[in-house]
């Protein structure tokens, strides 16, 4: 894959008084980068107006890659508006064309986002050493206990209150985005998920059900 540069120059009109400002904008994000910690904080790509001061956030493309260089993170909200089905096939369209020169072994292995909570969400779930898609068949699962309502609420990973015991989601309402309340999960229930689709006779392969780019619980029916 191509090494993308950390920062760029970029042009930027002022969404309060249209006036043009040029700013070091991050585009991409590694595990010791003080961007992380901006992005967690809400503070990425902050950008304060010299005509009218301004601030607002710039939404860019952004990218998170580990160390070795062998997971890749990708957010990109500006086909987020195709649905995730169109997005995944358009952005693996995107890859293929960059990763021909590599074998397919030594391809890293990626995540599209669609939204900087997903973003978001998916480096906290990397970084804690957890597998995504046994944490969004957890979603799943807490859905099902719940009897919450997956058209009216997300399931979203609290990395701020989940230790090495307790698994954290904040349950947030879809059409207003406040936090209705926490749910928590032992860390033993989601080894005995995991337990459960690795067997032999589990009738669900969880590398099928996730196959694509989208590792998101909206691929569980």
């Amino acid at each position: 894959m191509t090494q993308e540069e950390d920062h760029s120059l970029t042009d930027i009109i002022c969404p309060n008084c249209s006036f043009d400002i040029q700013a070091e904008i991050t585009t991409t994000i590694r595990p010791a980068d003080q961007a992380l910690q901006e992005l967690f904080a809400g503070t990425l790509n902050q950008i304060i107006c010299d005509q009218c001061a301004k601030e607002f956030l710039f939404e860019t493309s952004l990218v998170f890659k580990n160390q070795e260089g062998s997971f890749f993170i990708f957010f990109n909200a500006a086909i987020a508006e195709l649905g995730w089905e169109k997005a995944e096939e358009q952005m693996q369209l995107a890859l293929n064309a960059s990763l021909t020169e590599l074998e397919v072994d030594d391809r890293p292995e990626c995540r599209l986002t669609l939204t900087r909570n997903e973003f978001i969400e998916k480096i906290a779930i990397h970084l804690a050493d957890l597998d995504d898609k046994f944490m969004e068949y957890l979603k799943y699962h807490i859905f099902s206990q719940e009897a919450l309502d997956r058209n009216k609420y997300n399931l979203l990973y609290d990395f701020s209150r989940s230790d090495n015991q307790i698994i954290e989601f904040s349950v947030i309402d879809k059409e207003t985005g406040e936090i209705r309340h926490n749910t928590q999960t032992p860390h033993e229930m989601l080894e005995q998920i995991k337990n459960q689709l690795e067997s032999d006779d589990c009738p669900v392969d969880i590398d099928e059900v996730f196959s694509g780019l989208y590792v998101q619980i909206q691929r569980l029916k």
